[in-house]
């Protein structure tokens, strides 16, 4: 995961901002087709290296278990942490926190995490977003 995060962030252009979100439904309540039993989408705006960040994600993160791809995601965004910066019961989070110290991502990229778990109207999301600032 933090590769993915690292390769998908480094190739931010300089003054822009790129995202991923990740939608997992297990039982699929919000699905259209409501006999399958998970749905799973990564919105990535057309941008290239999302494109194929969105492509890991789909093969390579849980549908049932949302809380687990936020665990990871803050494992490489905030090394060191449980959580992310704030250990909580991520069971009940809607959190929106940003870091410069992600492994292996540029000093100059800013990484933006923002996870829900969801509620009776919205599925659990992961948005993860990369700004390069800089000269």
């Amino acid at each position: 995961m933090c590769n993915e995060i690292a390769r998908f962030a480094n190739a931010t252009p300089l003054g822009q901002s790129q995202s991923v979100v990740l939608i997992t439904d297990w039982g699929s309540r919000f699905a259209e087709n409501k006999d399958s039993i998970f749905t799973k989408d990564c919105a990535h705006g057309g941008y290239a290296p999302g494109v194929e960040f969105c492509k890991y994600l789909m093969s390579n993160t849980s549908t049932e278990f949302a809380t687990v791809n936020y665990g990871r995601v803050t494992a490489c965004v905030w090394p060191g942490t449980k959580g992310g910066p704030y250990d909580t019961d991520t069971e009940h989070i809607n959190i929106k926190a940003s870091s410069n110290e992600a492994l292996g991502v540029n000093e100059d990229v800013e990484i933006t995490v923002e996870f829900s778990m969801g509620s009776g109207n919205a599925a659990p999301t992961l948005k993860i977003s990369a700004e390069r600032n800089g000269q």
